[in-house]
């Protein structure tokens, strides 16, 4: 006879939780785990562990009795609990009867519930005693991973006996001779495949997870099939691997920055503000739910900024998106959050924009960034996470030579509806008008500026890598055609040389060296003599295999590239090619009209504003929509970096005025 359908049992007070219990279990017999729940107030609660999992697929489920009753699970946490069940109940280390388990203890077709407790699970983990990760069943793999874990740990404590109380570890290239020294297996042993294998897991990609291993009393407790072992033993030693080099030589997964990472947040607990969060974890990590980007980060963040942004998942996505983009920018005055990846907007036509965000479909204002954002379109970021280890924490912000406004903090503005209330859905920001966009050339790629080097009878093979995503086949097969064309770099040149006939070709160079680089350097002058001389060498490199079929409007051009020869002579074409292709990868080249040299969104086109908004560290381009103003994104424009508009407003030259932007 089947069971009747268990029903949740309303938790009627504020801060109230339930608690899973386990049964009597038979697993020999194959019968169902047997459960109860129970409800306590969240500071009366009893000792308890949570679990920290993957949900798994949400098709697959499987039946376990809970009060007598009938519940669905997912097959996931069904191997979970079978695994730690017998471990719950033998191992003294771990014997607490309850455990905290968010598909079980969260009534999840309660949406009013589910809001309440996503903004509890803060205080879920920090109150648990400890957290179990659950990775899995073995899969052959988990207990020649583990050793290698151990190994691995003990050469660490050898090499850096205070672990502990380390930041971070130095920097290295992976040594070969160094590693032979340490004893660990060859590039091609198997316990680095099942090390792979392991790391591999969703759970490691998983948002949520940073919270509940972050937050944990106790170090976290990692099982996977009949093995277990130390989190803190795992993050130290994956931060080390990517620290020496380990990952650029295929020894292990990408994975293990998102374990750094996790080591981070959890050494500055408390200290990373809501924008940081999300800046640097938004894209290593992957939520099924796009709100869960802002809803999985709150515990982490401080206790003022998870109180101002309360889950709600009646919201969508893009109100979400909308509400933290508007705290931050007119709450906070931190206008670096709109350097993020932004949402798509129907009055932008922009592909790149668009197919980028996986909710294309939807249109956003044009200021709202968006966290789900597919990173082959995804630009290198403008800003930074700036750490003061021994203040009180960490904040979004800019490259420090980024100061376009200098020291004028951000001035924000409602701008009421028709009914009087303030329209959400407009930013309203005060700053200057400054240049206008003249000449705009093609979205750049990595695959463009990379095979823009080889003619074509000199072409590289066209690879068909990655054919499974249709965004990606739309990456690839763009940059196959934009390499067809001639180099942008010889473009941008030809019509810099046009448009400033008043400056002499080596200062032209720079300042075109400085802007497709972004000045990532940070040189007081444009650029060093090193990256100088490089950028002569790449662009003679690609003179030397176009220039004869370049036709320009002018004889500067060719004529430049005998003094380009000149400084080109020893530089290292490659050091400039890697920090370009960094900095220009899914962004457009440009020159205003008072002939400045820029990189800025794939969206903007000729006639399109260039405005210093005030607290920003960036330049921004806008354009004029209906008496309103459309958000393009942050730009990179040469001669007001270091803020000379800023010195040009305050000596009357320029006239501040509020940007209403949709």
């Amino acid at each position: 006879m089947r069971l009747p359908k268990y029903e949740y049992q309303e938790l009627s007070e504020p801060g109230s939780i339930r608690l899973l219990r386990f049964g009597q279990c038979n697993f020999d017999t194959k019968s169902s785990i047997e459960i109860s729940l129970e409800i306590f107030k969240i500071d009366e609660a009893p000792p308890s562990l949570a679990l920290s999992y993957c949900w798994g697929k949400k098709k697959a489920k499987k039946d376990i009795v809970c009060d007598g009753k009938r519940v669905r699970i997912t097959t996931t946490l069904f191997e979970a609990l079978e695994h730690l069940y017998p471990r719950m109940d033998s191992t003294s280390e771990n014997s607490l009867s309850y455990l905290w388990i968010d598909q079980l203890c969260i009534d999840q077709c309660d949406g009013q519930e589910k809001n309440h407790q996503v903004a509890l699970m803060g205080n879920i983990y920090r109150g648990a005693m400890r957290t179990v990760v659950w990775l899995g069943p073995d899969q052959n793999v988990a207990k020649e991973a583990f050793d290698l874990i151990h190994q691995t740990f003990a050469v660490v404590e050898r090499e850096y006996p205070d672990h502990q109380n380390l930041e971070t570890f130095p920097i290295r290239m992976f040594d070969e001779e160094l590693h032979a020294e340490r004893g660990l297996p060859v590039e091609f042993d198997g316990a680095w495949a099942a090390l792979t294998a392991l790391l591999n897991r969703p759970w490691f990609k998983r948002l949520w997870v940073l919270q509940e291993v972050v937050l944990s009393r106790e170090d976290a407790f990692v099982v996977c099939g009949s093995e277990d072992g130390s989190w803190y033993v795992l993050s130290v030693v994956c931060e080390w691997i990517g620290a020496n080099g380990y990952y650029a030589e295929a020894y292990c997964p990408a994975t293990v920055f998102n374990i750094g990472h996790m080591r981070y947040a959890s050494q500055r607990k408390g200290k990373l503000d809501l924008a940081s969060l999300a800046f640097m974890m938004s894209v290593k990590f992957n939520s099924t739910n796009p709100r869960d980007k802002v809803f999985g980060l709150l515990g982490l963040a401080s206790q003022d900024e998870s109180d101002r942004l309360i889950p709600d998942y009646s919201l969508s996505s893009t109100e979400v998106y909308q509400n933290l983009a508007r705290d931050l920018v007119c709450r906070q005055g931190n206008l670096a959050w709109l350097n993020m990846p932004l949402s798509h907007n129907k009055h932008i036509k922009d592909s790149f924009r668009r197919i980028g965000s996986q909710s294309w479909w939807r249109s956003a204002p044009s200021w709202v960034p968006h966290l789900n954002v597919h990173t082959w379109f995804q630009p290198t970021m403008m800003d930074r996470v700036s750490t003061d280890y021994k203040g009180t924490g960490s904040k979004l912000g800019w490259l420090e030579h980024y100061r376009v406004s200098g020291d004028v903090p951000a001035k924000s503005r409602d701008v009421p509806s028709s009914s009087g209330c303030a329209k959400i859905s407009t930013l309203s920001l005060k700053g200057l008008r400054v240049d206008t966009l003249c000449c705009c050339f093609e979205v750049n790629t990595v695959s463009s500026l990379t095979w823009q080097t080889q003619r074509w009878r000199h072409r590289t093979r066209f690879e068909k890598a990655g054919w499974n995503d249709w965004r990606q086949q739309a990456y690839v097969s763009y940059g196959y055609v934009s390499w067809m064309r001639r180099p942008v770099c010889l473009r941008l040149w030809s019509e810099v040389l046009e448009s400033r006939p008043d400056l002499d070709i080596v200062m032209l160079a720079r300042l075109m060296c400085e802007a497709t680089t972004m000045n990532q350097r940070g040189n007081v002058t444009p650029v060093k003599d090193a990256d100088f001389d490089a950028f002569c060498a790449y662009m003679v490199e690609i003179y030397d295999a176009w220039g004869g079929k370049f036709r320009p409007s002018h004889s500067r051009f060719h004529r430049s590239f005998d003094v380009l020869r000149q400084h080109g002579e020893g530089g290292i074409s490659s050091r400039y090619q890697s920090l370009m292709q960094t900095r220009c990868h899914m962004r457009r080249c440009f020159i205003t009209q008072d002939g400045r040299i820029g990189v800025g969104p794939t969206s903007m086109k000729k006639g399109d504003t260039v405005v210093v908004l005030f607290g920003g560290g960036t330049p921004y381009v806008l354009r004029r929509w209906k008496g309103k103003w459309l958000f393009l994104g942050g730009c990179y424009v040469t001669g007001i970096m270091r803020g000379e508009s800023i010195q040009s407003w305050r000596a009357g030259e320029l006239q501040e005025e509020w940007f209403d932007i949709v």
